[in-house]
């Protein structure tokens, strides 16, 4: 291995232990402002690296959930692209990281107002979780849950109506009543039932 590689490869495990796990926290986002090029940096480096395209891809899509948390969705869309490209390369289309990296791909069109795009991207992201998962998983009703409010958005509330429920029994039977992702689901329900009436 080359000078390099190994310096390449230590900057990526340095990295990796300076990454706040949540990405969605807004008081790591300091943090991951001053990380952020560095992070770009080193997952592109990697991917060219005999057996680190997979770390290279958590390291991008880590990156593109912060992107897409502080407002930045054209480098988030970007950064999840080729998140995706690589997990595809590594794993194969039906791979359940190719799956959540489509669900945050598809937030973040549902976000720059392109909606069929979204509801495309979430659909596929849904079909890969019933494989791997199982239909009544709760990453299935994570994304049911995203469809559901790109179908709300596009004004087809019965659609929206019947995938907010099946999201809401899955969470009910996986997580119980009084689990917040249950709780969220009762709560995006009523708001497109409101919009029905």
């Amino acid at each position: 291995m080359s000078q390099h590689h190994k310096r390449l490869l230590s900057a990526a495990g340095l990295l990796e232990h300076l990454i706040p796990e949540d990405a969605e926290d807004p008081e790591c986002f300091e943090l991951y402002e001053l990380l952020d090029p560095h992070i770009a940096t080193v997952a592109e480096h990697l991917v060219n690296v005999a057996g680190e395209q997979a770390r290279s891809a958590m390291l991008l899509g880590n990156l593109g959930t912060f992107q897409q948390c502080t407002g930045r969705l054209n480098e988030a869309e970007t950064t999840l692209l080729r998140a995706l490209t690589i997990e595809e390369e590594v794993y194969g289309p039906n791979h359940h990281e190719v799956a959540a990296t489509l669900g945050n791909l598809g937030n973040v069109q549902q976000e720059l107002g392109r909606l069929n795009e979204a509801e495309t991207t979430q659909q596929r992201a849904l079909s890969i979780k019933e494989e791997v998962y199982g239909p009544n998983h709760h990453e299935v009703a994570i994304t049911l849950g995203n469809l559901g409010n790109v179908q709300q958005m596009l004004g087809r509330l019965n659609e929206a109506e019947t995938t907010g429920r099946r999201a809401l029994e899955i969470f009910s039977r996986a997580l119980g009543p009084d689990h917040p992702n249950t709780q969220q689901a009762m709560a995006v329900l009523d708001g497109i039932l409101a919009d029905k009436d």
